[in-house]
C-alpha cells in the first residue's frame, strides 16, 4: 500500500505491518526508476501503472517481473504532463494530461487509438485531472475546484455536474474523489459538500449524504477528502477531522420502522408498544404500556390512539394494555394491566372488571393472555389464574385444574398461553408449563428439573406451534423445543448462536423460519434437521438493521395474514418482509490482527527471546513456534465482514486443548491460554456469517518447544541414565543377593557356632555337674569323718585328701566361669562384708602350700577391717589365681606376699580405694610378654624344673572380675626378679544386696523355744528328698533320717506326686534330673493352694547366678550349691523349720474377726484370708463342721488339716473355734449383748460350752471378760 503524505511516499507492507520511508529502494527493487511517484494504477493480469511528476509512465507486470517505460513506443503529448490513467476490462489504457487533453492507448498493438480535446475546448485553467471509467466505459472526471464533467467517448460529448448545474448539481464544486457503487451510483465526494450520489440510469438524478447531528449513523463530517470502494463494495470515506466512515450498502438490510416522530404528525402517538392484532381488513391494532390502544390504518398510513379518560365511561379502561384478540364476531377484545377486560365493537367499550361479591366476576384485573377457542369461548389469562368467558352468558367461569394428579399444577400467574391443532391449551406461568385438552382436563404438566430434558426455566414467556405442529417455549433462560414422543425439551441458549437466552417472542416466517425476539436484538433461527437431531444457523439483526432498539417487549409480536412480522419495543415496531430480505452470498474471511506474550504485545520483526518470534504478519503464517516458557499467549483475530462489527459471533478452539468450541462476540476478539503444555496445537477460528452459515475455519499450526529437560536430546540422556541406573540396580541388586547369600552364610556359621558354643557350656555344665555330685560325695562325708577322727596322722592324710578335692573343685569352677566369660553371662552379685578379712582367710588356706615349699608368705593390711560390698565369690577367686600363679612360680625358699592398703576418698571424691598387691620373687616374666599374660590361654616359658600345671586362663579370668568390680590390675616383673600383681578396687556401694540371697537368722531363744516344743510334741518333721543320684540320695537319706523323717523320691515328677500325697514339712530336690527338673517342681509346690506353704531347698552342681535367680522367682526359700557341707544343709532345714513355726505364730496373730486387715496377699495369705471369709459367713451356724470347712474352701478334709495345722499350728476345728471366740471377746467388748446372745451369734448352742472354751482361749471368764473390758 502506497501512502502519500506531505513528508513524501511511505510503502506500507502488509506482510510485515511496517512502512518503508524511502521509496526508491522498493522501486528499484521492482527495476522502476527512482523518483516521486503521482500515481499508481492497478490494470488487468498483474499490470501496475506508476505515473512519475517528470511525465514519466511505467508499467510493471508482476507476472513476469518485468519493467516496461511507456514513452519509448510512442509520442505523447510532449506539451501535457500526464496526471492519471486507466484501464479498461478490454486491454485500453485512458490518459488524461494536465492540459485536459485524453488520449486511448491500444496495450496490446502499443499504440494510440483515440485522442480528444472536447475536455480543452471548455478552457478550464490547468489542473491536474483525475477519473473514473464507469460500467458504461464512460469517464468521470473532476479537478480540485471545477466540478465533475461526464465524457462520452460515443459522440466525443462531455457534461459538466457542479453547484449551479440543473436539473442535477453537486453539493458542492470541490471535489476529492469519485467512486462508482455496486448499484452503479456514482459517489462524489466533496468539500464542505458530503456526498453526492448520481443515479446515471434515473436521468442523473442526484441525492445528497450529509452530516445530521441528530443521526448517530449518518456521515461524520461533510467535508470529504478520500473514498475508496474496496472489493466487497463497501464504501470507505475519509473526512477531513472526524476520521473514516463506511457504507454497507446492500450488504446490510434495513427494515420498516415505525416510531413517533415531533416533525412528523401522522406518525406513531406513543412508542412502548406491548401488543399486536390484525383486523380483516389488514390493519393492526396496537396495544401502549401506557399509551392506550392505537389503531394502524396500513392502507392510509394513519394512526388512531384511544386514551383511558375517567369522566368517559365509553373509554378504555387503562392505558396500559397488556393482550388483545379479536374473536369470530370481529370484536375487539382487550386486556389492561389492572384494567380488567374490554371489548370494543368499534363505537362502544363495555368494561369488565374483578368482583368480590360476584362469584362469576373476572378472576383478577390483570388480564396477560387471550384466546378464543373453536366453541367461540374466550380463555382469559390473568395473574390471578385462568377463567373461560361466555360471550352468551357474559359469564366467567374460574377454571379449576382436573386430572389424575394428586398435586394438579398451578395456573394462577398466567404470562401467555396458545391454542395448538388438537384444540389442547398450552398455558405458561411462572411455574411452567400446564396443558389442558379440550375437556379441560390437564394432560401435561412440566417443568425444570435437574434432570436432562426437562424444561430449561420455570418462567414462561411465549409459545409457538409452528407449521410442522411443533411447539416452541420461550423462558427467560433458552429457547425450548418440545418432543411430542419422549415429552421432553431439547434446549437452545446462546451457545447455539441466540443473542440472549431471554426469549420474549417467537414468529414463523413463511419459509418455515423462526424469527426471535430478546433483550438484546433480534435473530432470525434457521432449524435443520439431522436425523433426529435439530441444529440451527442464527441471523442477528440490530439497530443497523432500522429497529425500534436492541430490546424489546414481551408479547410484542405478531404475524400478519400477508406474511410480514411485526415486532414491538420501548422505541415503536418493525415490520419485517422476509421475502424482501437479501441473501447476499458473502462469504466473510479471518485474519490474525494480533499476539500477545505474557501481555506484551509482539510486533512484526521484534526480537523476542533472542531471535525474531514473527517473520511477518500473524495473518501471513501457517505455522508460530514458542518456547517453553513463551505458554501464555493471547491471539487477537477479526472478521472482514464490517457489516456485523460488534455483534459477530467469534468461535474458536485450540485443538490438542480444547475439546470443543468456544463462543465470543466481536467485542472480545481474543482467545487467551495460559501454561500450555509443551506440544503442537492447532488453533482454529470461524466467524458466523450474516446468512448465518458459519464461515471457513483460519488456522494456524502452534508449536511450544519444550523445555531443555524435555527434548529429544535430553529423553535419550534419560534413556541412557535410566539405562545405566537399571544396570547399576541390577548390578546393586546382584551384589546384595551376593552379600545376602554370604550374610545368610555367615549367619550360619554364626548360628553353628553359636550351637557348638551352646553345646560347648552344656558339656561343660553337664561336667561339672558330673564332677561337683562325686565331689559332694567326696567332701560331705570326709568332712564328717575329719570332724569325727582323733588319730592326728590319719586326719592329716584326710586333710590332703580334702585339700586337693577342693582344689578340683575350684578347678572346676575356673573352667565354668572361663565359658561364662565367652558367652558374657558373668554378671557381679555383690554383698556387704569386711573385705579385709575376708582375704585374710583366703590367704591363710595357702598356708599349708607355703609350708611344704618353705615359701616365707606374709599378709598385710594397713587397716583392721573395712566393709564395702564385693562379691565374695569372685574376690575369692581372683585371690586365689594369683596366689596360686606366685606359689607355681617361686622356687622353693622363696618369699609371697600379699598386702592390702586402702586410701581415704580425696575432696571431689566420695568412695575411696583399695589396693591389693601380690608380691612374689619367683621367675618373673619377660617385659615384652608381660602386655599378653592376661590374654586367654597364653603361657609363658618356665624352666625345667617346673611344671606348668595351668592352661592360661585364670588371669584372663582374674581381669574380668577386677573388671566387673570396677577395678582395673596391673603387673610388673623382672625376669629372674619376681614379680607384682597390684589389684585397685573401688571401696564404694555397688547397690542394696537382694534380701532373697540371705537367710534371715534367727536368735537362739528361739531355736530353742522351737526345739522344746519339738521334743515335747515328740513328732518328727517329714523331709522329701528328690535327687536322682542314688548314692548322694542315699547319703542325705542316712545323715538326716537321725533328725528327721526322709521320703525319697528319684525325679521331679514322681517328687510332685509325693508332695500331693504327704505334704511333707521340707522338700529337698536336686536341679537337673529326668522327667521333670528342680525348678518345675518348685513352680508347681508354690503355685498350688495346697502345698504352697512348703518350704523348697534346691542342690545344684550348675553354679549359674541364671538358675539361683530363676529358682527364686518360683518361690525356691533356699539354694546350696554342690558340693556342700552337710553341716550348712541341716542348719539351713533348721532355718526354715524355725521360719515355719514363727510363720504360724505370725498368722495366728493375725486371725481376726476382719480379714480386710490383711493386706499381703502371697498364695498362703490368701488361703488364709479365704479360710477366715468362709469361717465369717457361717459364723452363727451352729452345725458348720470340718466337712463344711474343706467343701466350701475346695479341698479334702486331710489336705484342709494338714495346711491349716502347717499354717497356723492348729487343727480346722481349733481354727473355727478361735475366729468364734475371737469374734465373742469383741462382741462382750462394744455390743452390750448378754453372753448367752453372743453365745448364740458365734455358733455355740449351749453357754456353758461356750464359758469353757472361753477360758481356755483367753485365760479368763466371759463375765469376768465383760466386766474388765468396762472397767478399762
Amino acid at each position: 500500500m502506497w501512502v502519500q503524505s506531505s513528508d513524501g511516499t511511505n510503502i506500507y507492507n502488509f506482510r510485515t505491518e511496517s512502512f518503508e520511508v524511502n521509496s526508491n529502494d522498493y522501486l528499484q527493487s521492482l527495476g522502476l526508476p527512482s523518483g516521486t511517484v503521482a500515481n499508481i494504477t492497478k490494470g488487468n493480469n498483474g499490470r501496475y501503472w506508476f505515473v512519475y511528476n517528470d511525465l514519466d509512465l511505467y508499467m510493471y507486470s508482476s507476472a513476469d517481473k518485468k519493467v516496461k517505460p511507456f514513452r519509448q513506443n510512442f509520442k505523447p503529448n510532449v506539451s501535457g504532463k500526464i496526471n492519471s490513467v486507466k484501464e479498461t476490462n478490454d486491454g485500453m489504457l485512458w490518459i488524461v494530461y494536465q492540459d485536459g487533453l485524453l488520449q486511448k492507448y491500444d496495450i496490446k498493438k502499443e499504440k494510440i487509438i483515440f485522442t480528444s480535446n472536447a475536455l480543452q475546448k471548455l478552457n478550464i485553467t490547468n489542473n491536474r485531472y483525475y477519473f473514473i471509467i464507469d460500467n458504461d466505459g464512460d469517464l468521470w472526471l473532476w479537478n480540485f475546484a471545477n466540478g465533475v464533467f461526464l465524457f462520452h467517448p460515443q459522440n466525443n460529448s462531455i457534461r459538466q455536474f457542479n453547484e449551479t448545474s440543473s436539473p442535477s448539481k453537486l453539493s458542492a464544486n470541490l471535489v476529492y474523489q469519485m467512486v462508482q457503487d455496486n448499484n452503479n451510483l456514482i459517489w462524489v465526494a466533496t468539500d464542505h459538500g458530503g456526498i453526492t450520489l448520481i443515479d446515471k440510469k434515473n436521468n442523473f438524478k442526484t441525492s445528497y449524504l450529509l452530516n445530521d447531528p441528530k443521526n448517530a449513523q449518518s456521515l461524520s463530517q461533510n467535508s470529504i477528502i478520500s473514498m475508496y470502494k474496496d472489493n466487497d463494495g463497501i464504501i470507505w470515506v475519509g473526512t477531513y477531522k472526524q476520521g473514516v466512515n463506511y457504507f454497507l450498502g446492500n450488504h446490510i438490510d434495513r427494515f420498516q420502522y415505525y416510531h413517533h416522530n415531533d416533525t412528523y404528525p401522522n406518525s406513531l402517538q406513543f412508542d412502548d408498544v406491548n401488543c399486536f392484532v390484525e383486523n380483516k381488513m389488514g390493519n393492526i391494532w396496537i396495544g401502549t404500556n401506557g399509551g392506550g390502544l392505537i389503531y394502524f390504518d396500513r392502507k392510509k398510513n394513519t394512526f388512531k390512539q384511544f386514551l383511558h379518560d375517567a369522566k368517559n365511561k365509553n373509554s378504555i379502561s387503562s392505558n396500559v394494555i397488556v393482550s388483545l384478540c379479536i374473536d369470530h364476531d370481529g370484536l375487539l377484545w382487550i386486556g389492561g394491566f389492572l384494567g380488567g377486560l374490554s371489548s370494543f365493537d368499534g363505537n362502544k367499550f363495555t368494561h369488565y372488571l374483578h368482583n368480590d361479591n360476584a362469584p362469576s366476576s373476572l378472576v383478577n384485573d390483570n388480564v396477560w393472555a387471550l384466546v378464543e377457542d373453536k366453541k367461540q369461548n374466550l380463555w382469559v389469562g390473568t395473574l390471578g389464574g385462568l377463567d373461560i368467558f361466555n360471550t352468551n352468558t357474559k359469564q366467567f367461569e374460574h377454571y379449576q385444574p382436573k386430572g389424575n394428579n394428586t398435586n394438579p399444577p398451578s395456573v394462577t400467574y398466567i404470562s401467555t398461553f396458545v391454542k395448538d391443532k388438537k384444540e389442547n391449551l398450552w398455558v405458561g406461568t411462572t411455574s411452567g408449563v400446564t396443558v389442558l385438552d379440550k375437556d379441560k382436563t390437564v394432560v401435561g404438566s412440566y417443568s425444570h428439573t435437574n434432570n436432562a430434558g426437562s424444561l430449561s426455566d420455570d418462567n414462561v414467556l411465549c409459545f409457538l406451534e409452528d407449521s410442522k405442529g411443533r411447539i416452541w417455549v420461550g423462558t427467560r433462560d433458552g429457547l425450548n423445543l418440545f418432543d411430542d414422543q419422549t415429552k421432553t425439551f431439547k434446549q437452545f441458549t446462546t451457545s447455539n448462536g441466540l443473542p440472549d437466552n431471554i426469549i420474549l417472542n417467537i414468529l414463523e416466517d413463511k419459509n418455515h423460519a423462526l424469527w426471535v425476539s430478546t433483550p438484546k436484538g433480534l435473530c432470525n433461527v434457521i432449524p435443520e434437521s439431522t436425523g433426529k437431531d435439530i441444529r440451527f444457523s442464527v441471523i442477528n439483526y440490530d439497530q443497523r438493521n432500522a429497529l425500534q432498539n436492541i430490546e424489546f417487549n414481551e408479547k410484542a409480536a405478531l404475524k400478519t395474514q400477508s406474511g410480514e412480522l411485526i415486532f414491538g419495543g420501548p422505541s415503536g415496531f418493525n415490520i419485517i418482509d422476509p421475502d424482501k430480505i437479501q441473501k447476499t452470498p458473502y462469504h466473510p474471511r479471518i485474519v490474525f490482527t494480533g499476539l500477545q506474550i505474557l501481555n506484551n504485545t509482539v510486533e512484526p520483526g521484534a526480537v523476542i527471546n533472542n531471535r525474531i518470534l514473527l517473520p511477518q504478519s500473524l495473518s501471513y503464517l501457517q505455522e508460530l513456534n514458542l518456547k517453553y516458557k513463551e505458554n501464555v499467549f493471547t491471539i487477537e483475530f477479526a472478521s472482514t465482514d464490517f457489516a456485523h462489527g460488534e455483534n459477530e459471533r467469534y468461535a474458536y478452539m485450540m485443538d490438542g486443548f480444547n475439546t470443543d468450541w468456544l463462543y465470543t462476540t466481536g467485542n472480545n476478539r481474543r482467545a487467551t491460554y495460559t501454561n500450555l503444555a509443551s506440544g503442537h496445537y492447532i488453533f482454529k477460528v470461524k466467524v458466523l456469517s450474516r446468512n448465518g452459515v458459519w464461515s471457513d475455519v483460519k488456522t494456524l499450526h502452534i508449536n511450544i518447544q519444550p523445555p531443555i529437560w524435555r527434548t529429544t536430546v535430553a529423553y535419550i540422556i534419560y534413556f541412557l541414565l535410566t539405562l545405566g541406573l537399571l544396570l547399576l540396580i541390577r548390578r546393586i541388586t546382584l551384589d546384595r543377593i551376593h552379600m545376602r547369600y554370604e550374610v545368610a552364610h555367615q549367619k550360619k556359621e554364626v548360628e553353628r557356632a553359636h550351637t557348638m558354643e551352646q553345646l560347648k557350656t552344656k558339656f561343660f555344665t553337664n561336667v561339672s555337674h558330673e564332677f561337683r555330685t562325686p565331689l559332694s560325695l567326696i567332701i560331705s562325708p570326709l568332712d564328717n569323718i575329719i570332724h569325727h577322727i582323733t588319730d592326728e596322722e590319719q586326719k592329716l592324710q584326710l586333710n590332703l585328701v580334702q585339700r586337693n578335692a577342693k582344689r578340683l573343685l575350684s578347678l572346676v569352677n575356673q573352667l565354668l566361669d572361663f565359658r561364662k566369660m565367652e558367652v558374657q553371662s558373668i554378671k557381679l552379685h555383690p554383698s556387704i562384708g569386711d573385705i579385709i578379712g575376708f582375704c585374710r582367710d583366703i590367704s591363710n588356706s595357702f598356708t599349708d602350700i607355703a609350708e611344704k615349699k618353705k615359701i616365707q608368705f606374709t599378709f598385710s593390711s594397713n587397716i583392721d577391717e573395712l566393709e564395702i560390698y564385693f562379691d565374695k565369690d569372685k574376690i575369692e577367686k581372683i585371690l586365689f589365681n594369683l596366689l596360686s600363679n606366685a606359689f607355681k612360680y617361686t622356687f622353693d625358699n622363696g618369699k609371697v606376699s600379699i598386702s592390702l592398703s586402702y586410701n581415704e576418698p580425696k575432696e571431689n571424691e566420695t568412695d575411696g580405694k583399695l589396693t591389693i598387691e601380690v608380691k612374689d620373687n619367683g621367675i618373673g616374666i619377660p617385659v615384652d610378654k608381660q602386655a599378653m599374660i592376661f590374654e586367654r590361654f597364653f603361657q609363658t616359658d618356665v624352666p625345667e624344673s617346673m611344671v606348668n600345671q595351668g592352661v592360661g586362663i585364670g588371669l584372663a579370668i582374674t581381669k574380668e572380675f577386677v573388671k566387673l568390680h570396677g577395678g582395673i590390675i596391673s603387673v610388673k616383673s623382672e625376669p629372674d626378679a619376681g614379680t607384682c600383681f597390684t589389684v585397685l578396687l573401688p571401696a564404694k556401694k555397688i547397690f542394696v544386696p537382694n534380701t532373697h540371697l540371705s537367710t534371715k537368722p534367727f536368735l537362739s531363744e528361739d531355736l530353742d523355744d522351737i526345739e522344746i516344743e519339738e521334743n515335747l510334741k515328740k513328732n518328727k518333721k517329714t523331709i522329701l528328698v528328690v535327687e536322682d543320684n542314688e548314692d548322694l540320695r542315699f547319703y542325705l537319706k542316712e545323715n538326716l533320717k537321725k533328725l528327721y523323717h526322709i521320703e525319697e523320691a528319684a525325679n521331679g515328677k514322681e517328687g510332685w506326686e509325693k508332695v500331693k500325697s504327704l505334704n511333707p514339712d521340707i522338700v529337698v530336690s536336686d536341679i537337673m534330673m529326668p522327667v521333670m527338673d528342680g525348678i518345675e517342681l518348685a513352680k508347681k509346690i508354690k503355685s498350688e493352694t495346697q502345698t504352697s506353704h512348703i518350704p523348697v531347698i534346691l542342690l545344684t552342681a550348675m553354679g549359674s547366678e541364671e538358675k539361683q535367680i530363676e529358682g527364686y522367682n518360683v518361690g525356691v526359700n533356699d539354694y546350696i550349691t554342690k558340693p556342700f557341707i552337710f553341716d550348712i544343709l541341716v542348719s539351713r532345714i533348721r532355718n526354715l523349720v524355725a521360719q515355719q513355726k514363727l510363720l504360724q505364730k505370725k498368722f495366728h496373730k493375725q486371725i481376726e474377726i476382719n480379714p480386710a486387715e490383711i493386706t499381703i496377699t502371697p498364695v498362703d495369705e490368701k488361703f488364709l484370708k479365704d479360710a477366715l471369709a468362709i469361717v465369717e459367713k457361717h459364723m452363727d451356724e451352729t452345725g458348720f463342721s470340718v466337712e463344711d470347712f474343706s467343701r466350701e474352701i475346695f479341698m479334702n478334709r486331710v489336705t484342709l488339716y494338714r495346711k491349716i495345722l502347717s499354717l497356723t499350728g492348729k487343727t480346722p476345728i481349733e481354727f473355727i473355734r478361735s475366729i468364734r471366740l475371737k469374734r465373742a471377746a469383741q462382741l462382750l467388748e462394744k455390743s452390750g449383748k448378754s453372753i448367752a446372745e453372743i453365745a448364740y451369734e458365734v455358733g455355740f448352742n449351749n453357754p456353758k460350752v461356750f464359758s469353757k472354751f472361753f477360758k481356755e482361749e483367753f485365760d479368763i471368764l466371759p463375765s469376768q471378760y465383760n466386766k474388765k473390758g468396762k472397767t478399762e
